[in-house]
Parts: structure tokens; sequence; C-alpha cells
């Protein structure tokens, strides 16, 4: 990683390349900050996931503590339904950090063996890492 600990321009500039339509971009040049890990977009192992996620939530917790004030509610939304369409400029909605916050908390307490619609819950789930990544950067 580039000094400061952020991703560097290759990364950022790479894959948004690689995506825009129009652009021609190699892919292999997408992935030219991680070339030991060159995968087609969209590939992502769930244990690579659980592990990110496990890391990043041990991380909230040391820095942040184990309980998390959110001082805002309301943000700005681009919908699922048109956030990979970008060839297309997408309207956006407005999103509640305390309805995520509740949907995530509801979804914690109900049981496990109850049907999961992932797509409502990585929503919610989003909206509340988004309201994280916001504590973290005041």
């Amino acid at each position: 990683m580039p000094a400061g600990g952020g991703l560097g321009h290759r990364c950022v500039v790479g894959v948004a390349l690689a995506v825009l339509p129009g652009i021609r971009a190699d892919w292999a040049d997408a992935g030219a900050c991680h070339p030991d890990r060159v995968k087609p977009p969209g590939t992502l192992k769930v244990s690579e996931l659980r592990a990110a996620m496990e890391r990043l939530l041990t991380a909230i917790e040391e820095q942040i503590g184990p309980e998390i004030d959110i001082p805002v509610d309301f943000y700005w939304n681009v919908p699922n339904s048109a956030a990979y369409k970008v060839g297309k400029k997408p309207k956006l909605d407005v999103g509640s950090v305390v309805d995520d916050v509740q949907s995530v908390s509801d979804y914690a307490s109900e049981p496990v063996d109850e049907h999961t619609a992932i797509w409502h819950e990585c929503e919610h789930v989003a909206g509340v890492l988004r309201a994280i990544a916001q504590v973290d950067m005041r």
C-alpha cells in the first residue's frame, strides 16, 4: 500500500476504467495494486468476505468502541437497481440510518432458521457501514 495506508490511484483508476463503458482497459491492469490476486471482476469467495468483515468489525470495536453513536440519520442513496448501470445517471433517494440500524438489530435477533432476504439485509448493513465510515472520518 502507498504511504498513508490508502489504496492509491492505480487501484481506483484501474477499477473505474474496467467498468466504465466505452473506455478500453485490460482487467489485469485494473488489478495492478494486487497482481498476485487478479480475478475476473465480481469474483469473491465468501470466506474472503467473512475474513474481511471480521477484521473490519474487530477494528471498529478497537478504534471506535463496542457501541457506536451515529450522529446522522438521513443520507443520499443510489438505489441498488440503478447502482451498477454506470452508463446512466441514477436518481438518488434518501436512506435512513435509524431505519438501517433497526433493521440490522431486528435481523440479528431473528431465529437463524428463518429465511434471509439477502438483498434487503445487504442494503441495511451497507447503510450502517457507510454511517460508521462517517463516524471514523470525523
